[in-house]
């Protein structure tokens, strides 16, 4: 990846995004040892981003419409599959299924494990399993691939979600 001059940096903005400007194939500085990141007291980027990843689940389990769309990155490049469920593409199709679940499933408590983050210029990927009981008492487990962008204004962001019903009894 090509850095940016400072020229193409300032076109982007003194407040550009970092998935806009890694999109358009420039990030102009080292991302963990940035002033910007760095005065919001993190020392591993990868705190943080677990961090925002507690907060998605968080909002989940309190079925709050409210703290899941303020998690989201709010542009049509955001993507969530959901476990059986189409792509969904954009962040308005997103918060309205949401809405959704929230409405029509019983609320759902998740116990997380073998969470891995992996943080590179301000793009986060991180890979977990879900292990919940559903309200009817059947347990389910859902590999997660989760997606987050840094915005400089508002931290890390959710920009894709992508739930595989894990088949319990398979051989390994």
């Amino acid at each position: 990846m090509r850095g940016c001059s400072p020229l193409e940096y300032g076109r982007k903005g003194a407040h550009a995004d970092t998935c806009d400007l890694l999109s358009a194939g420039c990030f102009p500085f080292d991302f963990v040892s940035n002033p910007v990141y760095m005065r919001r007291g993190m020392v591993d980027p990868r705190d943080d981003v677990s961090e925002a990843n507690r907060r998605y689940y968080r909002a989940f389990e309190a079925r709050s419409v409210v703290e899941m769309a303020d998690i989201w990155w709010r542009d049509d490049r955001a993507y969530c599959v959901h476990p059986g469920w189409p792509v969904l593409r954009g962040y308005k199709e997103i918060v309205n299924s949401y809405e959704m679940i929230f409405r029509s499933q019983e609320p759902l408590n998740f116990f997380l494990s073998e969470q891995d983050a992996i943080v590179e210029s301000g793009v986060a990927w991180l890979t977990l399993s879900e292990n919940l009981i559903t309200p009817n008492g059947t347990p389910l487990a859902v590999a997660v691939t989760n997606i987050f962008c840094f915005d400089r204004r508002r931290g890390w962001l959710l920009s894709g979600h992508h739930g595989s019903q894990i088949v319990i009894g398979l051989p390994t």
